[in-house]
């Protein structure tokens, strides 16, 4: 009995430490699982919140700090950055800097000399200078920015009648070029005690002080010559007073921007015809009820009228007077108006 009770001792002492390795063999594989686990898993943390509390019902602070954690290459470990506080600009602070911007822009081209035009470079003058024109556009001083290239057009049209075209072109920062096309003068227009020069078109301009006009003809006129019809002319239907309040509008003025002219170029062509067949010391004259004429050197006055069938009429003329110098009669005036009907006149006795 005692030795197989010593057996059974020996068998429970045998068992139960067979028992107990097991068990540390389990325990040391778990330790050894969550060390693991330890050592993968990344750190968890909660920003702005504290454990336990909601997300959503914690307020932040308009200047909350973001913070910002660097792992470094040992296994974790990591290291924080200064934490910055979020700047967060709404769009009124933007629109607010953005006006403030263009502002300053605007007032700095506003007042630069760069962009300041004294004088502007005219090209194509024969009569005038270039100081006239420039005294006329008046840009001493102004921004290139206030200048609009129709408004001076119309303004140096308006003001030198000789330009029959002008064209004004405007570069940054300060370039302004002008290109005229003066009239050519081919006869000079007397009346009233104006003297006013007349090129092929008929159109009317003055004669400048210091212009050289010693070899163009000269009409002394008794009155104004008949008024020119105009063709193709466009009728408006709005009234006048409507007519005017839109043009008052315009950067510039519609009437007056072309000037209007005197003479037909039929009549200017029939002029320089006469004055190139006068002999020396006729005085080329127009009266409105005669028309066109001149004054001969030996005591009358000869009328042509308007200025068609010229050449005819020149030769009725030079007719006339061949037949009354052959008996010896001095006229007072010779009319060839009609040329079925010439005429003329004797001197009144005394």
């Amino acid at each position: 009995m005692a030795e197989l009770s010593r057996v059974r001792r020996r068998t429970d002492d045998i068992r139960q430490r067979h028992i107990g390795r097991s068990h540390q063999v389990k325990v040391d594989k778990d330790r050894r699982k969550h060390n693991v686990e330890m050592r993968v898993a990344p750190p968890v943390m909660a920003r702005g919140a504290s454990l336990g509390v909601p997300h959503a019902g914690i307020k932040r602070s308009k200047n909350t700090r973001r913070r910002f954690d660097v792992a470094l290459a040992a296994q974790g470990a990591e290291v924080r950055l200064p934490s910055l506080p979020q700047i967060r600009v709404g769009w009124r602070v933007t629109s607010f800097v953005m006006v403030a911007f263009l502002g300053f822009t605007a007032y700095m081209l506003w007042t630069s000399p760069r962009f300041r035009v004294d004088t502007a470079n005219v090209t194509g003058l024969q009569r005038l200078t270039s100081t006239q024109v420039n005294a006329a556009l008046g840009l001493n001083g102004k921004q290139i920015f206030m200048l609009d290239p129709n408004s001076m057009e119309n303004k140096l049209i308006n003001t030198f009648p000789e330009f029959s075209s002008v064209a004004v072109g405007i570069e940054l920062p300060q370039s302004v070029a002008v290109t005229v096309t003066e009239r050519i003068p081919v006869l000079i227009w007397r009346q009233d005690g104006n003297t006013n020069l007349v090129d092929v078109d008929g159109m009317t301009f003055p004669l400048r002080e210091g212009a050289n006009s010693d070899n163009l003809p000269v009409i002394e006129a008794a009155g104004n010559p008949p008024p020119l019809a105009v063709t193709g002319s466009i009728t408006s239907t709005l009234d006048t007073p409507a007519l005017d309040r839109l043009t008052s509008k315009l950067p510039y003025s519609l009437s007056g921007s072309k000037p209007k002219p005197l003479l037909s170029p039929e009549m200017v062509s029939a002029i320089l015809l006469i004055s190139s067949q006068a002999t020396k010391g006729e005085k080329l004259v127009y009266d409105p009820v005669h028309g066109l004429g001149w004054k001969d050197p030996r005591g009358w006055t000869a009328f042509v009228g308007d200025a068609s069938d010229i050449d005819m009429k020149l030769l009725v003329y030079k007719a006339i007077i061949l037949q009354l110098t052959s008996k010896k009669i001095k006229p007072s005036l010779v009319s060839v108006e009609y040329l079925h009907a010439p005429y003329y006149r004797m001197e009144k006795s005394q």
